[in-house]
């Protein structure tokens, strides 16, 4: 499961997955176990900002490579949450994310169907950069979105996941990826995540298909 900005196209050769890195300080690539995967199917953004990637053979859970549960609840309240990673080094760093009424967000969220609006408490640098400001820029505040307009909504970084965890379900859930702010500086600026438990449905029906039925599929669409 990936943010729909990161696989808008689709290309044949596909795509490579990384995951598993047992080091998250160096090279990335030295450690992380490579997957070749192909784009099973990428929603329409106004209703599901996220798609679908498959791998030829199952991952393997390990030590370094552990399942993540879908939220199928919207995030209640306030709570402890990971949000992406920083650029450098891929730390993930432990926020408290407050949530607030999606009239809080209205504006930044024109031609989304559903979302969650938030306000993470511990702004800084490390937060601006995981919302896809940019990171050559030695200054602070960072001020500079990266420049890339969807369907009229205008993101910071629609690749980064929300990650937290809840009284009522203990256990580390996705719950959405980081669409827009007004100011990743400010601790009380609303911040726009897309809302996974509400696209739950469809990726549990579309999910299902295998990699080798997404073949056939595709070889009878050919033929």
């Amino acid at each position: 499961l990936v943010s729909s900005y990161c696989i808008m196209e689709d290309p044949p050769e596909g795509y490579v997955v990384s995951v598993g890195s047992s080091d998250p300080h160096g090279d990335l690539q030295s450690s992380a176990q490579q997957f070749r995967a192909q784009r099973i199917l990428n929603f329409p953004f106004e209703q599901h900002p996220v798609g679908i990637l498959k791998t030829p053979q199952p991952i393997m859970y390990s030590e370094t490579v552990q399942p993540m549960c879908i939220a199928s609840v919207p995030l209640p309240d306030e709570h402890a949450c990971i949000m992406g990673v920083v650029t450098k080094g891929g730390l993930m760093t432990l926020r408290h994310v407050q949530m607030l009424y999606e009239s809080d967000c209205q504006e930044l969220a024109q031609g989304l169907s559903s979302y969650l609006c938030a306000k993470v408490k511990e702004i800084d640098a490390e937060v601006a950069e995981t919302l896809g400001m940019d990171p050559e820029l030695d200054i602070y505040p960072f001020s500079a979105p990266l420049d890339f307009d969807i369907s009229g909504v205008k993101a910071g970084s629609l690749e980064t996941p929300l990650f937290c965890l809840t009284n009522e379900h203990p256990t580390w859930s996705v719950y959405g990826f980081a669409l827009n702010a007004y100011n990743v500086t400010d601790p009380e600026s609303p911040i726009l995540f897309s809302d996974v438990s509400s696209d739950l449905e469809a990726i549990k029906q579309h999910s299902d298909v295998t990699y080798q039925e997404w073949v056939q599929s595709m070889l009878a669409k050919r033929s």
